[in-house]
């Protein structure tokens, strides 16, 4: 990341040991405010060493810190909630009392969470859930998350995959591989490599899910008040995916000029694929 030299030292290829590393030390906060202070990455001297910055290499490693600080704070949100949640249900569970009171004293705590980190009761029980499916079955990843490799996004997708598996087995062979793909490739990449794994690991159960999704196809309109509609459609991926095509065609041959009038067209490639 850095070299360091003393003042009277000449040699830049070969810092010393010492001088080496990317913990931030009182030394290396202090550059660090110089740096933002002059808006460039110079020579800097600080505590009689000179540090000498890669711009690219140190862009890149403080980007990757403050990811993998952001990631850790956000496992320590989930398992506090989760730590709070359980041990405030437990502690209503244990009363006596009518269920229709229990279940009021659960669904206090989880309101009281919601209204300390200021978010909605369905994002607590989404935290909770989520939070309780990793650490209980999946604990490469959670432990994983722990040391921000990965970040609450990723850990969400990966709780939903591990929901849909039947079997422990199958789990099990998700959480020896899904920490090394997801802590290198973007949260879309892993959602699509989490469905090629499931698909992968339980094929009968992947393809039972798909023929009772592709049952529930419809088409749908729904009524504006300003005289429009909403025009939606549940379909198969691939029949989907023509009929997008087939519009992105049509749409791109229309004439740019209105045979019938003489005037330009000016209506944008959305309109025409809606007026199709």
């Amino acid at each position: 990341m850095y070299q360091c030299r003393s003042l009277s030292s000449t040699n830049f290829r070969h810092p010393p040991k010492h001088c080496a590393g990317s913990k931030l030390t009182s030394d290396f906060r202090l550059l660090l405010r110089a740096i933002l202070a002059i808006g460039r990455w110079p020579r800097v001297a600080v505590g009689g060493r000179v540090y000498v910055f890669d711009m690219e290499q140190m862009t890149e490693q403080l980007v990757r810190t403050l990811a993998r600080a952001q990631a850790r704070a956000e496992f320590a949100t989930w398992s506090t909630v989760l730590a709070t949640h359980d041990h405030g249900t437990r502690a209503v569970d244990l009363e006596d009392g009518p269920e229709i009171r229990k279940e009021l004293g659960r669904r206090e705590v989880t309101l009281e969470l919601a209204r300390v980190l200021n978010v909605t009761e369905n994002r607590i029980w989404s935290i909770v859930y989520n939070a309780a499916t990793v650490r209980d079955r999946a604990p490469r990843t959670w432990q994983a998350f722990s040391g921000g490799s990965i970040d609450a996004a990723r850990v969400g997708a990966i709780a939903m995959t591990i929901d849909k598996l039947t079997t422990s087995a199958a789990v099990e062979a998700l959480d020896a591989s899904v920490v090394a793909y997801a802590s290198s490739h973007t949260l879309g990449e892993l959602r699509g490599w989490l469905n090629r794994m499931r698909a992968r690991l339980e094929p009968e159960a992947a393809e039972t899910e798909a023929e009772q999704a592709i049952e529930r196809r419809r088409v749908e309109i729904t009524h504006n008040d300003d005289g429009t509609s909403w025009l939606s459609a549940l379909l198969p991926t691939h029949v989907a995916i023509a009929v997008g095509s087939r519009l992105r065609k049509a749409a791109k041959k229309l004439p740019k000029i209105d045979p019938e009038t003489g005037e330009r067209d000016r209506r944008n490639r959305e309109q025409k694929r809606a007026d199709l």
